[in-house]
């Protein structure tokens, strides 16, 4: 049982790295795969603490830098959006 939950954890990393190297062309598709990612890694840490240690607080100090990875990604989204008009990567510029 915990081999199968190992492999769809797995899996579900797997998945969000392709669709993350995959889709680059607009910044909320890459924004939704480092999502996935995060949950993925989440899984995987709280399969590997359960066994090893009893210890919570990773779990919310984890969880509370997913939640600021998150807005800080829609800020930077809708700041993007109020000044190019899209998300796309390709119209985005450093120097300006």
């Amino acid at each position: 049982m915990i081999n199968l939950f190992l492999m769809s954890i797995l899996w579900m990393l797997m998945v969000g790295l392709l669709s993350f190297c995959v889709l680059r062309k607009h910044i909320l598709l890459t924004l939704l795969s480092l999502e996935g990612l995060n949950l993925g890694l989440l899984l995987l840490i709280s399969l590997f603490f359960s066994y090893q240690f009893s210890e919570s607080y990773f779990y919310l100090v984890f969880i509370i830098l997913m939640v600021c990875d998150s807005v800080l990604g829609l800020c930077l989204l809708v700041a993007l959006i109020r000044v190019s008009g899209n998300d796309y990567v390709w119209g985005l510029s450093l120097l300006c």
